[in-house]
């Protein structure tokens, strides 16, 4: 189980959901826990938009993310951020 502080707000998964993609960003972070930069509270911080980053652990939980991961379109309005956020992830 990893807490993440993502852009302010609290976020708890499993490492290995945000670890699907190998060779990720993501992946990496999460598995260097101890080098990434912490909160007060001692949290992993992530300095993303936390309304985007909360569609990246259910869309990685999904079924469909087994072997490889396409990520689904979000509202029009945040597709151009959550994929820019992916590629910094990726």
């Amino acid at each position: 189980i990893i807490t993440l502080n993502v852009g302010g707000e609290i976020f708890v998964t499993r490492r290995e959901t945000l670890a699907r993609v190998p060779n990720s960003k993501l992946a990496i972070i999460v598995s260097s826990y101890h080098f990434m930069d912490t909160d007060a509270n001692g949290y992993a911080f992530l300095d993303f938009d936390p309304k985007l980053f909360r569609h990246l652990p259910i869309q990685l939980r999904s079924p469909s993310c087994q072997r490889t991961c396409i990520f689904r379109p979000l509202p029009f309005d945040d597709q151009e951020a959550f994929n820019a956020m992916l590629i910094v992830l990726g």
